[in-house]
């Protein structure tokens, strides 16, 4: 695996507890199947997408560091790109992953290093999952599948077509929030599964899908 810095590495650290207390206190954070973290080696951790939180409640579940991936528009801001990097964000184009953003994935996962992937490319309302993009699929190698659930009572907290300061009062507002992040089983795929990205998408989509009770979205 390659190095990080001591300075990224303890960043990453506090980054990851500081995330983890504060989805505890505002979210109730529950995390089910850390029994099925990969301990070792490299992992395509694969999630359904429903807020702009996702990513970091998710490296935070998991005690080993995640790589993400971001858009390249993201990078053009000056702040907020720096931050990325610094995390080492994978830049993919916004259609797909794209040749360079498979290639980076790869040799990050041959290096035995975990990355978060979301192949929806959007984020939902949590009622189902919309068709997979099948990029990170080509690969032919196994996922790490997690589901995470914004269970609600008023006022969702998924993401959706809103002004983000009316979503981030309205989160404030709502007296109790809860957030259930669960890591399946490893999803291995058959032979044919690796020759068709498509096939393997949907069938993860699937596998997913059926376990938390979601419906499926063309």
């Amino acid at each position: 695996m390659m190095q990080k810095s001591f300075l990224q590495r303890w960043t990453y650290c506090l980054t990851q507890l500081a995330v983890r207390g504060i989805a505890i206190i505002l979210f109730s954070l529950r995390i089910f199947g850390s029994e099925n973290w990969p301990r070792e080696g490299g992992a395509l951790v694969c999630s359904n997408h429903q807020s702009y939180f996702d990513p970091v409640i998710i490296g935070s579940s998991c005690s080993r560091r995640m790589n993400y991936l971001a858009r390249e528009s993201l990078f053009r801001f000056f702040l907020f790109g720096w931050l990325i990097r610094w995390y080492d964000a994978i830049p993919i184009q916004r259609e797909g992953m794209g040749i360079s953003g498979l290639k980076e994935t790869m040799r990050r996962l041959k290096r035995g290093e975990m990355v978060l992937i979301f192949p929806e490319g959007t984020t939902t309302n949590g009622t189902c999952l919309i068709r997979f993009r099948t990029g990170a699929f080509v690969a032919g190698v196994p996922v790490q599948p997690v589901v995470v659930r914004l269970p609600f009572r008023h006022f969702s907290p998924t993401y959706e077509s809103i002004y983000t300061w009316v979503f981030v009062l309205r989160m404030l507002s709502q007296f109790h929030n809860r957030l259930d992040a669960e890591f399946l089983p490893a999803y291995v795929p058959s032979d044919e599964e690796r020759r068709d990205p498509h096939v393997y998408a949907d069938n993860v989509r699937t596998a997913m899908a059926l376990h938390a009770d979601l419906g499926f979205c063309c």
